[in-house]
């Protein structure tokens, strides 16, 4: 063992450069000399090989000694170049002391002109020649510690396309005796990027000395995920917080106030995703405005004390399609006795309704309403605003929207969308799932991110209900059923992947009658959720909807979305084809198709408006797909398949 660090590896510590390693008095590296401090010394092999400390609490204009020891192995003949900053403090040519002899030692004096400084220690001899360095001191005056640079907000939970502005703060001393810069990156730029980064992604934030330390830079949300805004240079200030950043393409953004903590005290606070008027905030259990009434949606609510509002610009909606806007309202219990608020909802400015909210008391649920709007345009501002008579307080929770007819029966939350993202593996309980009574282990994932949702693609917004294990359920008392008439439940639903051998089963009942039983296996990564469709006929004008997880034995888990309840019967979409498109080795056009559809035919055309020919390139079978070979064209040509 030669001692030197792999390249995946780090040493405590030390920035490294080239080949750098750590040996004891058995190795090469060190064969000569008495090491300096207890067992182990430090060695730079090859031209250029470098480590490097960044100096954090250094006082500016002071006068600051650095002593090292140094050595060579047998027969090396290395030159040891010491900086600091970019300031070469020391260089010199190093000779083995030999035998049992002490390690050399020097001393080099420096004053820094900022609160950082970074030391550096390079081999800069030509050639395979190594130097040795052990009991590296720094002595000088040690600052007080370093005021943290300042990200407001921290966090931010935006849809696709959605820009945050953020506001960076220095501390006085950073720019006091000059300029000073940041650089900020995204980790992750497929979820979110800084649109006046570089092309390697950073952004360079700079403040000049004596300037303001007060900067703004945005954040672009992209597509569905998490991320962080990163620190790379923090110009040796701590960074206590740096930004986080959930993106969502569910219609609404931290509907069940779960995105950050409460507030301690009385829990009036900024809440996150949501502009507001008047005086705001969160609480949870224990809390004084939540001090009533079952919490609808996991643990904690979102309050609007007096006049006040609460307002999200929606978008990604469908203009003229009919949707459901659904919330969970309540009031406080005091302040004086009989107090209430008046809540009035609109969408892009027009009333959508009014409720007088008063407390529901003890551990009643909280008032559901769900409301049909069609809006106009794709996006527009949902707005909660608050009208009180004495001192009340509104309280809400679990606010979706999800795409229905007006005709549908009612079912509350079906999109399983009201909870928000859980932290951790998405575990909810024991806390409740808006509108559903659950038992056993349960939560919700975000769709294809798991872990639990880990494979299949399912339909509708961002969440998936997870049931795990035998006994876990998730059911709901559905009205507005006209007894002796036929409906249709639909819903879908998936296995995860494992958890034992055996299949995945679960059942579908109405007040306990049977509506479907069946055994799953997951769909797999990228393939849609199994859709069922289950015509039934209604024994009463309410029933109690139920979906149990039945699997006797393994760690299985269900999943659950989409769940619909349409008067009469409705048979399932006749599936259709995809055209995967595709280029060769040998730079030929392949268009393939599961051959689970029969009878369809390749059909081209010059133009998307002209009339569609047959393709008379062979279909040849390459299981599990039919496909078609094309030639590339000088012009452009658009293909479909037809039956």
């Amino acid at each position: 063992d030669t001692g030197v660090i792999p390249v995946d590896q780090f040493l405590a510590g030390w920035d490294l450069t080239g080949s750098v390693g750590v040996a004891n008095a058995t190795q090469t590296a060190a064969d000569n000399g008495t090491i300096p401090e207890q067992d182990h010394v430090g060695f730079l092999q090859g031209e250029g090989s470098a480590i490097s400390q960044l100096i954090i609490g250094v006082v500016p204009n002071t006068e600051y000694s650095l002593t090292f020891a140094y050595n060579a192995p047998t027969g090396s003949a290395p030159r040891l170049q010491v900086k600091v900053g970019e300031a070469v403090v020391s260089e010199e040519n190093v000779t083995p002391v030999g035998g049992a002899n002490p390690y050399a030692t020097k001393t080099v004096k420096f004053t820094p002109t900022e609160v950082t400084a970074r030391i550096t220690f390079t081999q800069v001899a030509a050639g395979d020649q190594t130097v040795v360095l052990d009991d590296i001191r720094l002595v000088g005056l040690t600052a007080p510690p370093l005021t943290p640079l300042e990200f407001s907000p921290i966090v931010g939970e935006l849809s696709p396309g959605q820009t945050l502005a953020v506001t960076l703060t220095i501390p006085p001393e950073a720019n006091a005796t000059g300029p000073f810069e940041v650089q900020l990156r995204s980790a992750n730029s497929g979820v979110a990027t800084l649109p006046a980064a570089n092309e390697e992604g950073v952004l360079t934030v700079a403040f000049t000395q004596g300037g303001p330390r007060v900067a703004n830079f945005n954040v672009l949300a992209v597509s569905r995920g998490s991320t962080r805004i990163e620190v790379p240079q923090s110009g040796g200030f701590p960074v206590n917080d740096d930004v986080s950043i959930n993106v969502v393409s569910s219609f609404v953004r931290n509907p069940s106030f779960e995105s950050t903590a409460a507030p301690g005290g009385i829990g009036v606070g900024p809440v996150l995703a949501w502009e507001s008027t008047g005086t705001v905030g969160l609480n949870k259990a224990g809390q004084p405005f939540a001090d009533n009434g079952q919490f609808p949606d996991r643990n904690q609510v979102a309050l609007i004390q007096g006049a006040g509002s609460l307002q999200q610009t929606i978008s990604g909606l469908k203009p003229g399609t009919n949707y459901w806007l659904q919330f969970r309202y309540n009031a406080r219990n005091c302040c004086p006795e009989g107090s209430t608020t008046e809540l009035t909802v609109t969408f892009a400015g027009q009333e959508l309704g009014k409720f007088t909210a008063t407390a529901v008391l003890d551990e009643n649920p909280y008032n559901s309403p769900s409301i049909n709007f069609v809006p106009t345009g794709a996006e527009g501002v949902l707005k909660f605003s608050a009208a009180p008579t004495g001192d009340a307080t509104l309280l809400l929770d679990a606010i979706t929207i999800v795409e229905r007819s007006s005709s549908e029966v009612l079912v509350l939350n079906p999109s399983f969308e009201a909870s928000g993202s859980p932290q951790g593996v998405g575990y909810i309980q024991p806390a409740r799932v808006s509108g559903w009574d659950m038992t056993g282990g349960y939560g919700v994932n975000v769709d294809t991110v798991g872990p639990f949702t880990d494979n299949g693609v399912a339909a509708a917004q961002d969440l998936v209900l997870f049931m795990q294990g035998n006994g876990s359920s998730a059911s709901q008392l559905i009205n507005g059923l006209v007894a002796n008439q036929k409906f249709t439940l639909i819903y879908e639903v998936n296995a995860r992947n494992g958890g034992g051998p055996e299949a995945t089963t679960y059942s579908a009942t109405l007040d306990d009658a049977v509506l479907m039983e069946e055994e799953l296996t997951p769909v797999g990564v990228g393939n849609p959720y199994y859709a069922r469709y289950v015509v039934f006929t209604a024994a009463a004008e309410s029933g109690i909807l139920k979906f149990a997880h039945t699997t006797s034995s393994g760690d299985h888990t269900l999943l659950l979305d989409d769940v619909r309840v349409v008067p009469g019967e409705v048979a399932p979409p006749i599936p259709q084809p995809k055209l995967a498109v595709s280029v060769t080795t040998e730079g030929k056009i392949r268009l393939a198709w599961p051959m689970t559809f029969e009878g369809y035919l390749v059909q081209k055309s010059d133009k998307l408006d002209a009339t569609f020919v047959p393709d008379d390139s062979p279909v040849i079978i390459e299981d599990p797909d039919y496909v078609v070979i094309i030639e590339p064209a000088a012009a452009a040509q658009f293909y479909r398949l037809s039956n």
